[in-house]
Order: C-alpha cells, then structure tokens, then sequence
C-alpha cells in the first residue's frame, strides 16, 4: 500500500501524512490511502473505524463519503485543502447527507479544523463507548452483586 495515489498533488499527499501524524498515537491508529479513503483511522478503545477525506475540490466528495461509508466507516470527515471551495463541499454534503451531522463534517485544512476535526473523532469515539456500555445486555449494566444472607 503506497500512501501516494495516482495523479495526487504534493499539498493532497502533505495534508494526508500530516493526519496519519497526528493520529499515530496511544489512541488511535492512522492509515494512509486504505480501503480507497485518504486516511483510515481506528480509535483503539472503542474501534471507531472513521475516514478522513482530503478534497481541493467539490468534484469527488459524494462519492468519496458514499463509498467510505458502504466500506464500513461509522464517521466522515472532509478536510477542504482549497479555502475556496469550503462552503461549495459544505452545502453539497448537506444537501446529500441532509442528517448526517454526527457522522459526517467538514473541516478546514489549518490548525483550527485539525483541532476541531480531533474533537470531533474524539467525541464519536466516547459517543460509541457510551452506546457500548449502556447497552442493555451489557455485562456491567446487568451486574447485580448477589446479597449477602444475613
């Protein structure tokens, strides 16, 4: 697997290494150019299995997120590299994907959507994690100590 695709601009390959960098740590585990997305990442404890789109341009973006989803990935984040073209691929997405808020954003490639983007994951992540534990047949849930006789 190469993390450089076909036809893919130096700013596209830079933007997808700087995610797996950062998601390249004792939480998640991060892949470039995985399962046809930009960027797989996997959160260790609750195994969100999110991905994370680099996109210039309007051009590709629906497909990009259908496909990542029909592959299995629970959350999409767009990351727009071109400032330009951000409200183009926002308005797109939500008139696509009109109630997906939780498993679908768009981020702005600088250091305020790279922190806004970790929010996010981190809080799909804790989302599942409680989904997880309060499910109904959940061991811990239903765990009820016997009683002392007295």
């Amino acid at each position: 697997m190469s993390a450089r695709s076909r036809n893919e601009g130096d700013a596209h390959f830079w933007a997808k290494m700087g995610l797996v960098f950062a998601y390249s740590n004792d939480e998640w585990s991060a892949w470039p150019e995985c399962g046809n997305a930009d960027v797989v990442v996997l959160h260790l404890k609750s195994k969100l299995l999110a991905a994370i789109e680099a996109e210039s341009t309007p051009k590709h973006v629906l497909n990009n997120i259908k496909r990542n989803l029909d592959n299995g990935c629970e959350a999409v984040a767009v990351v727009t590299l071109d400032w330009r073209f951000h409200n183009q691929i926002i308005n797109k997405v939500e008139r696509r994907f009109p109630d997906s808020r939780n498993s679908i954003q768009v981020f702005r490639y600088n250091q305020r959507g790279y922190l806004e983007l970790r929010e996010w994951l981190n809080e799909r992540a804790a989302a599942k994690e409680r989904q997880h534990t309060s499910h109904p047949n959940h061991f811990l849930n239903n765990h009820k100590p016997k009683e002392k006789n007295q």
